[in-house]
């Protein structure tokens, strides 16, 4: 039998060139393998069970960007598996908001908006999601991977009405948004 050595099989393999395209470009395939790391990862961390997925979580990772490649996918599945604690499962505090397609609005008339402003911009935007759900499964707490006392707490700080105070709100740095 005939031994070959890393170069010759090399030259051997580069006769039928296997081409991957990135992830962002074939983002049919993210509901399939992120059920695939979940069966691998849950193994390999002795869970019970797949954990449920959050309702929209899915949709969040089709639309994100993908600058990397299936690993990095690979590795936003084993991180949320480690910081999991019961619920369902979440992958949004892994998606930042601000990549080069989607800016995140930092200026309206070319005044900077405060943290504030922006953050309740963001909790709106959560809220109009949930369709004004705070807490429970699917609910904003749990898209933006708050404690919900914590997420009205904010809303109290910055002047967001809910449940029994709410009133019509309107956007801080706009009211025409």
């Amino acid at each position: 039998m005939e031994t070959i050595n890393s170069g010759k099989i090399w030259y051997r393999l580069s006769v039928f060139p296997i081409v991957i395209p990135p992830l962002r470009q074939r983002k049919f395939d993210i509901p399939a393998l992120v059920e695939h790391f979940l069966k691998r990862k849950t193994r390999e961390l002795n869970f019970r069970g797949i954990p449920p997925i959050a309702p929209g979580a899915i949709e969040r990772l089709i639309d994100y960007p993908w600058k990397g490649n299936v690993r990095e996918l690979e590795n936003m599945v084993e991180r949320a598996l480690i910081q999991y604690s019961g619920g369902l499962l979440n992958f949004g505090h892994f998606i930042f908001s601000q990549t080069d397609d989607t800016p995140v609005l930092s200026k309206i008339n070319g005044r900077k908006l405060t943290l504030d402003e922006v953050v309740g911009n963001h909790i709106r935007s959560v809220l109009d999601e949930t369709q004004g759900k705070i807490s429970g499964v699917g609910g904003a707490a749990e898209l933006l991977g708050v404690n919900p006392n914590t997420l009205r707490c904010r809303m109290d700080k910055i002047g967001i009405k809910y449940g029994k105070k709410k009133q019509v709100s309107h956007n801080i740095s706009n009211p025409q948004l």
